[in-house]
C-alpha cells in the first residue's frame, strides 16, 4: 500500500470528555504519523462547506450547531493506507454498531455525537485539509519551531513542561519563578531565530 495523508477530528464531545490523548495513542500504535495538529474551533463557515453534501437532510442544522459547540483537534494523519487504517480504528459511523475497540465503539454514546470524524478518501482527505486546517498556524510534527533543530526545540519543550508541572504540583516560588524565567529566555530566543 501507498503512503497517505488523511484528515481526522476529535470532535468537541471527545475532547470534552478527555478521550484525545487515547485517541491519538491508538494512531501512533496503529503505525500512523500525525504530521499535523491543531486545537480549535471549526468556524460555521468551515462547517458548512465540510458537511455541504448533508445540506437539506434533517439533521444538517443539529451538525452544524454540534460541530461548533466547542473545540475540536483537527489532525493530519499519514502512514500507508491511512484512509483505510483510520477508518478501522474509528469504527462505524453510529456507535451502537460499532465494534468493542473501535474508537466510537469504546467513547462514542450517540449518533449525533460519535467522538471522531475521518475522511472516506484521498480526494476528500485533500479538501478537508484545505478547508478547516489554519496553515499558517500548524505545528508541524508536533515539534516546536526552533530555528537550530529539534535539539533546543526538546530543551525549550521540555523546560516549559517542568514549569508548568511544577505549578501543578504546588513547587515552591523560587523554583516555579526559575523554571518560568527559563522558559521566557528559551521562547524569546527561539522567537528570534525564526
Amino acid at each position: 500500500m501507498a503512503i497517505q495523508q488523511t484528515y481526522s477530528m476529535i470532535k468537541p464531545d471527545g475532547v470534552r470528555n478527555g478521550h484525545i490523548g487515547e485517541i491519538i495513542n491508538r494512531f501512533e500504535r496503529a503505525g500512523l504519523t500525525i504530521e499535523r495538529m491543531e486545537l480549535g474551533m471549526v468556524t460555521p463557515e468551515q462547517a458548512k462547506a465540510n458537511y455541504a453534501e448533508h445540506e437539506g437532510k434533517p439533521f444538517y442544522d443539529g451538525l452544524i450547531a454540534y460541530i461548533t459547540s466547542g473545540p475540536v483537534v483537527k489532525m493530519v494523519v499519514s502512514g500507508e493506507g491511512a484512509v483505510a487504517k483510520c477508518r478501522s480504528l474509528m469504527g462505524a459511523t453510529n456507535p451502537a454498531e460499532a465494534a468493542p475497540g473501535t474508537i466510537r465503539g469504546d467513547f462514542g454514546l450517540i449518533m449525533d455525537e460519535n467522538v471522531i470524524h475521518g475522511s472516506d478518501s484521498p480526494e476528500s482527505a485533500e479538501r478537508e485539509i484545505g478547508d478547516l486546517l489554519c496553515l499558517n498556524s500548524l505545528v508541524d510534527s508536533v515539534r516546536p519551531r526552533c530555528a537550530d533543530g529539534w535539539r533546543s526545540g526538546a530543551f525549550c519543550v521540555s523546560v516549559w513542561f517542568f514549569w508548568a508541572i511544577g505549578l501543578r504540583e504546588g513547587v515552591g516560588r523560587r523554583k516555579s519563578r526559575y523554571y518560568g524565567r527559563r522558559r521566557n529566555r528559551c521562547a524569546n530566543r527561539c522567537a528570534r531565530r525564526t
